[in-house]
């Protein structure tokens, strides 16, 4: 753009153009520009767009497989203590992610966690199913 500043100029008068916009801009040199408006060199953002794809697949893709992994397997953990549907079973699973421990909340919702052993095995088997993880 720096190379067509002294093409633009404002005029004192508001000009209505063919298709219908009104306005005081002035650009004198559309033929000189128009390869650049048509084919505009888009190298900085490609590769911008291409380290963040390259960043998602070789990171966060990484890390996300790797918690669907401990997730699965603590799943499988619990159920070797309680028995539940999965989404009962992930309800155990992230409120002890949550507090490090059975909550009071947790045991009136899932009274069978109000056996001490019961729930000190849960939560060293959640503890152990994400202990590879770095969060």
């Amino acid at each position: 753009m720096t190379a067509f500043r002294e093409s633009v100029d404002f005029s004192r008068e508001r000009v209505a153009y063919e298709d219908g916009i009104e306005s005081d801009f002035i650009f004198g040199a559309y033929d000189e520009a128009a390869p650049v408006w048509r084919y505009p060199d888009l190298t900085e953002q490609a590769e911008y767009l291409f380290g963040i794809i390259r960043h998602t697949l070789e990171h966060e893709m990484h890390h996300q497989a790797a918690f669907q992994r401990a997730w699965y397997r603590t799943r499988e953990a619990v159920k070797d203590y309680v028995e539940g549907p999965d989404d009962h079973i992930d309800r155990i699973i992230r409120a002890i992610r949550q507090h490090g421990r059975v909550s009071g909340k947790l045991m009136k919702e899932f009274p069978m966690l109000a056996e001490a052993d019961i729930a000190s095995e849960l939560e060293q088997a959640v503890a152990a199913g994400f202990a590879d993880l770095s969060e």
